[in-house]
């Protein structure tokens, strides 16, 4: 084959190529949003485990009035996530240092609703992993969080009140 024939079936090659590339366009819109007011935090309830037996474990749901409960106030509508540094032992703040009692946290002991002060409601999730919340729309740009857990009292644990 000589060089003119080489380039014609080079070009016919090509040639669908090109046609191809000529198909249809499209456009689409791209919106970014930037938060554009402070978070206000508002503890409202602190987990609670109350009276714990010896040797028992108790736990608390996140949807139970014994949960601990965050009120988020923030943009309207706008994206946030959702961290916890999570103890896993509570500390006798009445005995000496080194008396602890174990914590923990299932899968479902976070929650999270924006629509209203409701744990029933709302999303759950694993508070060691965190979670994706939105703040509601006007007029309540809220976002509540919830939490519960597991304490493991030994059957020895020393009196006190623990906390962490």
């Amino acid at each position: 084959m000589n060089l003119k024939g080489l380039v014609s079936v080079l070009l016919l090659g090509i040639v669908p190529a090109a046609a191809a590339a000529q198909g249809q366009s499209t456009t689409t819109a791209v919106t970014a949003q930037v938060p554009g007011g402070p978070l206000t935090f508002l503890n409202v309830q602190d987990l609670d485990f109350a009276i714990v037996t010896r040797g028992v474990p108790k736990t608390v749901v996140r949807n139970t009035a014994a949960a601990g409960k965050v009120r988020v106030a923030g943009t309207a509508n706008a994206f946030v996530q959702i961290r916890f540094t999570l103890p896993a032992q509570l500390p006798n703040i009445q005995a000496a240092p080194g008396v602890n009692m174990p914590i923990s946290f299932s899968g479902t002991d976070g929650g999270w609703n924006r629509d209203s002060d409701s744990p029933t409601g709302g999303t759950a999730f694993d508070p060691a992993l965190g979670d994706d919340g939105r703040f509601g729309p006007p007029p309540r740009p809220y976002l509540w969080v919830y939490l519960g857990g597991t304490v493991a009292p030994s059957g020895a644990q020393a009196a006190g009140i623990y906390q962490g």
